[in-house]
């Protein structure tokens, strides 16, 4: 089997602290970057999975929380729209489902980026 060398630049504390903790665990870097590989490789097909072995658990949470702040600024900024142009909503009570346009907004953020 062909081989390949990968070289990686790292803050040398970073470097120094990581080797350590894979040490205690057992692994050297080249097993740690081996095993992550193959974990890419069987990862593939689903992104979401893969980032969360990159970026650890809870980040897409974050990031669904990050779209769904995006999405209210924007309809804060359709409403100010509407109000200065002295716009009337339609239907009956005025109010807006907000819950149902987030969720629409970070559908759509989320197909924009391929995770829908």
């Amino acid at each position: 089997m062909a081989m390949t060398q990968m070289n990686v630049r790292l803050e040398e504390d970073l470097k120094r602290r990581g080797d350590a903790a894979f040490a205690a665990a057992g692994y050297t870097p080249t097993q740690v970057v081996r095993r992550i590989w193959e974990r890419a490789v069987e990862m593939g097909d689903n992104p979401e999975a893969l980032a969360s072995l990159v970026n650890g658990p809870g980040v897409g949470e974050a990031r669904d929380r990050a779209l769904l702040e995006e999405s209210a600024v924007t309809l804060g900024a359709v409403d100010s729209l509407l109000e200065r142009l002295s716009v009337t909503r339609v239907g009956a009570s005025g109010e807006r489902d907000y819950d149902g346009l987030r969720w629409r907004a970070y559908r759509e953020k989320a197909a924009e980026r391929g995770l829908a």
